[in-house]
């Protein structure tokens, strides 16, 4: 027993070592479900690296020493983290005061830096609606792939003002008569990209493909936040059924890969679409029910109060695993990558999806849509473009490339919100659809 007194240092050390590698853990196989070890073995090897230094300390005569370089290591390190928060706030706003400044130049009005729940519960009295991704609903038995339909939907802001449409008859963001047309010219899938963040109705991909088909055609698109391939698959055999539809477009978004491993990969009503080509929820006959859902949520998760004690927490919580340092080293360090069985799965969405266009006599297109980084002048190390473009062409797909489109074009920047971050601008999305409508036409 005094031995172990003597020792409490290094029990405390092997104590966290232990604690640290169950924190792994859970998150590598509970919360990821083993999607992102490529990510979390090196957090394994740092937690084995601990518990066997731990081991070595109590053969240590003078542990004060270890003690003391430990604790000056720790404060050090939470120094930097310290001073990485607030450069990474100070860049950030010093980004929207340049955002609030050109804007105001542009249109004489104040950009608006409200939340969006501030903004909701100001006008919910007047039948406004929240859009709800649809993974926020991917472990019910019933999972929604829209929003609420036939209502006025409060969206995004990245261009100084916030977005509302006016939902179709399936809660999509679509002029509902659109759904009544004989011919469909454009059928798309895909993520917000799809969807038409954060822009007007008529000036997003969909919008603008419809001013350029004949009055006679329409153009739906059922696109959401959020979705990877296989909500993304799922939408389509959903809604494109006793639809007469000429070309199936898929944009593709560098992060889908992502959703796909983190959210979708293990979800068995989701992997239903591709195990059983009849299975459907029958989303269109259950609009009532999506409906009463999403408004449920939305009810029970609207308040300010709780979502700013959220952030506090989350400050602290990122701030003690020394978010910043660890994003600033993967960032700089690291490529991103995906295991094999999630390029697997694509390759398996990809082709379900072939067969079902083949089946009903559509025209596939695969649309592959680049992220700012691409053009910025630092660009995240990843390998989706790659093996994702690969596929596709293995499997003899058409692929209309925006990334060397945007390059050709030059000054790329110029299609995301005040030269930053973000989704595409109006004329980000007219370009994509003009090159649309010329490679199908």
């Amino acid at each position: 027993m005094s031995f172990l007194l003597k020792k409490k240092s290094s029990l405390i050390y092997t104590l966290l070592s232990i604690l640290l590698f169950f924190f792994i853990y859970y998150k590598a196989e509970i919360v990821f479900k083993g999607s992102r070890n490529d990510y979390y073995i090196f957090y394994y090897l740092f937690s084995a690296s601990f518990f066997l230094f731990s081991l070595f300390t109590f053969r240590l005569k003078k542990i004060e020493i270890v003690n003391l370089i430990i604790i000056s290591s720790l404060l050090s390190l939470y120094f930097v983290e310290l001073s990485l928060f607030y450069i990474i706030d100070y860049a950030n706003k010093k980004k929207l005061e340049e955002k609030k400044k050109i804007y105001y130049e542009k249109t004489g009005k104040n950009f608006d830096t409200r939340e969006t729940l501030e903004i909701y519960n100001d006008l919910k009295n007047q039948n406004i609606r929240l859009f709800i991704p649809p993974y926020k609903f991917i472990e019910d038995k019933l999972v929604p792939l829209s929003g609420i339909s036939r209502s006025k939907t409060l969206f995004c802001n990245e261009n100084g003002q916030y977005i509302f449409y006016k939902s179709d008859r399936y809660g999509f963001n679509n002029l509902d008569n659109n759904w009544d047309k004989k011919k469909i010219s454009y059928f798309l899938i895909g993520d917000s990209f799809a969807q038409g963040a954060c822009v007007e109705q008529s000036r997003n991909i969909s919008g603008s493909l419809s001013k350029l088909v004949d009055k006679e055609s329409g153009v739906i698109n059922v696109g959401a936040s959020g979705n990877g391939p296989l909500l993304s698959h799922a939408a389509m055999k959903e809604y494109s059924k006793k639809l007469n539809i000429k070309n199936l477009i898929w944009l593709f978004y560098d992060n889908d890969i992502q959703n796909l491993a983190e959210r979708e990969i293990d979800n068995k009503l989701l992997l239903k679409y591709l195990i059983d080509d009849s299975f459907a929820q029958k989303l269109t006959e259950k609009q009532n029910k999506i409906d009463d859902k999403i408004l449920k949520y939305i009810e029970s998760n609207n308040s300010i109060i709780k979502k700013k004690n959220k952030s506090k927490f989350l400050y602290i919580y990122n701030f003690i695993k020394f978010k910043n340092i660890r994003s600033l080293i993967h960032t700089t360090f690291f490529e991103r990558k995906y295991e094999k069985r999630n390029y697997v799965l694509f390759e398996k969405i990809l082709k379900k999806t072939i067969n079902y266009t083949k089946k009903n006599n559509m025209k596939l297109y695969f649309v592959y849509l680049p992220d700012y980084s691409k053009f910025s002048g630092y660009q995240k190390k990843n390998t989706v473009y790659k093996n994702v473009i690969s596929i596709t062409k293995a499997n003899n797909v058409d692929i209309i490339d925006m990334l060397d489109e945007f390059k050709k074009k030059g000054n790329a920047v110029n299609f995301f919100p005040f030269k930053q971050y973000g989704h595409y601008t109006n004329d980000g999305y007219k370009f994509i659809a003009d090159i649309i409508y010329k490679k199908t036409n």
